[in-house]
């Protein structure tokens, strides 16, 4: 008994049933890299499983049990995972990860892809067979460890990479993330499959968001000379009203200013517009190109003049002069 507890005592961890090893027979890089498939995820699952064994209390671990989770998920999950990218692939590390890691019903992982990823994985007669040779038991982790992110972030982008390239199933896993790049969208929208026609309803609003933002641009560079005209028509008709030099309250400046830096219609283009609300979004957009131009011009110390700052002029000194249309 004070043997067992002793070496209980070199990893802090006691369970009521007595104690896991305490150690974990870790690898160097190398002798992962040059494993098999088999022989990797055989690894990991006795990683896995060592972990496990050493958890009393997931999700509420002790300090204890939550410093042998992270030295373990450093020492052998990690490098297990970062062999597996090289030698398997993203596509299958990240099948392994779904399953293995972020499975974990305890924590609330935000990972768009992980999801899709693990039904695929789990629909693939194949990859299934392989996969249920091995034992994973799911285990506690805190979804914010830094080192499970990097890994997330890693998987992530080697994930869009293989989209960007038109890698049919990585186009399949992440087609429900609402934030993709265009380049992936316009690679995925070429791929057939079941994913192709929501890339291809994607792309076309992509473009046309596109072509919105390009009318929408030059219509604000045509339409600055207008505006510097009718400022100075707010300056004169300040001028008759017996105000040639209307002030500019410097309070409302900034206020101004820090409204207008992030101005924006608030939306992108869906497929619901139709050519009327099309015309009213470029008009918005317009607005706010020009408000975030003079609000950033102004904040870089450009002053405020009816030449330079035509729209934010006549909106601080309209209403001083009178003037209400």
């Amino acid at each position: 008994m004070r043997t067992a507890l002793a070496l209980c005592t070199g990893i802090s961890i006691l369970l009521s049933a007595g104690c896991a090893s305490a150690t974990f027979p870790t690898r160097p890089d190398s002798d992962l890299i040059a494993m098999s498939t088999e022989q990797r995820l055989d690894y990991l699952s006795r990683a896995t499983q060592y972990i496990r064994a050493n958890q009393a209390h997931p999700p509420r671990l002790s300090q204890g049990e939550l410093q042998l989770t992270h030295q373990i998920f450093d020492t052998a999950v990690m490098p297990v995972f970062q062999a597996m990218i090289q030698r398997d692939g993203y596509y299958f590390a990240s099948e392994i990860y779904s399953l293995a890691v972020a499975r974990e019903p305890s924590e609330k992982y935000a990972f768009v892809w992980a999801k899709t990823i693990q039904q695929s994985a789990l629909a693939d007669p194949t990859f299934k067979q392989l996969y249920s040779r091995f034992a994973f038991p799911p285990f506690g982790l805190d979804s914010r460890f830094h080192t499970l992110v990097d890994l997330d972030e890693q998987l992530k982008a080697g994930l869009y990479s293989l989209a960007e390239h038109g890698n049919p199933p990585a186009c399949a896993a992440v087609v429900d993330d609402p934030q993709l790049k265009e380049s992936v969208v316009s690679a995925c929208a070429a791929v057939p499959g079941s994913t192709q026609g929501t890339y291809a309803r994607a792309k076309g609003i992509a473009e046309q968001q596109r072509a919105a933002e390009n009318e929408a641009l030059r219509r604000y560079q045509a339409d600055h000379a207008s505006d510097v005209a009718r400022a100075q028509a707010v300056l004169q008709r300040c001028a008759a009203a017996g105000i040639p030099n209307p002030t500019i309250d410097q309070a409302k400046l900034m206020r101004l200013v820090d409204d207008w830096q992030d101005a924006s219609p608030g939306r992108k283009l869906s497929e619901r517009d139709n050519a009327a609300s099309t015309e009213a979004y470029i008009r918005q957009l317009e607005d706010s190109i020009a408000a975030r131009a003079e609000a950033r011009s102004i904040a870089q110390g450009v002053a405020v003049t009816p030449v330079l700052t035509p729209r934010v002029y006549m909106a601080l000194v309209k209403r001083q002069c009178g003037i209400r249309d």
